[in-house]
């Protein structure tokens, strides 16, 4: 078995692994090379394991700044096929993704866990750091935050916003680019904006309609303009009234939930994901 960088022509060979995976979720080989797009992006990562001439795993991987830890590397995803888990494909995805974030000098590396994966996080050396935190209000009922100084701008995509910005992270890691994604590589329902404050990019958000009832919504906010974050969070879930959806929710860490309740009275409740963590 051969691990090593993936390629777009891979596409074809996970769109096989993906049926053994993710089979509540329908897939053509189209979709899955959409949902590969921004891996040759400087900050993404993307290996595949090879065997006998056929890709049957992947682990999808990034950096980001934070604003006083350093980088941070992310586990987007990880897929093995069912026909080859227990034989340590997995294990070695992991190893070598670990190995090139430890080089771009990311301290350390988060996941956002499936309780039905937590087990193989923890055999290799990630372990449980606090909780997430399931957040949801009627949209009508998300209170019209505003501040003639704040502006409101729709993107293409998170590229768009400068490479040095650095969140706060009261986002869930990843969850902003992941949400990204849906919207601008997948084309589902939904809106990228970009927050100013005296033309200085000051933060971000994305609200996605994920069914007729619910959109989800993630936003986050560089330090120095935290008195403004009850305003991204207000404009990001409200984005979502015209498509008639009757709430709006996010999942989040449980230590930002106190900078979200200004901007709303959400009914809260604890997520099914766990957060995992490993310090390189």
């Amino acid at each position: 078995m051969m691990i090593r960088e993936g390629k777009m022509w891979d596409c074809n060979d996970l769109l096989t692994v993906y049926q053994t995976t993710r089979w509540s979720e329908e897939y053509t080989a189209e979709q899955v090379k959409q949902e590969h797009r921004l891996v040759g992006l400087e900050r993404w990562g993307w290996l595949v394991a090879e065997k006998d001439d056929q890709v049957i795993g992947e682990i999808i991987f990034r950096v980001e700044p934070t604003p006083n830890k350093g980088l941070v590397g992310i586990v987007r995803s990880i897929d093995v096929d069912i026909r080859f888990q227990k034989q340590g494909v997995g294990r070695k995805l992991v190893s070598e993704a670990e190995s090139i974030l430890k080089k771009k000098q990311a301290q350390r590396i988060v996941i956002r866990s499936p309780p039905s994966a937590y087990n193989f996080w923890m055999k290799l050396g990630y372990f449980k750091r606090g909780q997430l935190t399931w957040i949801e209000d009627e949209i009508e009922d998300i209170p019209v935050m505003r501040n003639s100084s704040i502006s409101t701008h729709r993107l293409r995509g998170l590229n768009d916003l400068p490479d040095s910005l650095a969140f706060s992270h009261f986002a869930l890691a990843d969850s902003l680019a992941k949400a990204a994604s849906d919207v601008i590589d997948k084309g589902e329902v939904g809106r990228v904006f970009e927050f100013k404050r005296e033309g200085k990019p000051i933060g971000a958000g994305v609200v996605v309609k994920r069914d007729a009832k619910k959109a989800e919504f993630v936003a986050d906010i560089v330090p120095d303009a935290l008195d403004y974050f009850s305003v991204i969070v207000s404009r990001t879930a409200r984005a979502a009234n015209p498509w008639t959806t009757k709430t709006a929710y996010s999942v989040i860490p449980d230590d930002s939930l106190g900078q979200y309740i200004e901007s709303a009275t959400w009914d809260i409740k604890e997520a099914r994901d766990i957060p995992v963590m490993k310090l390189l």
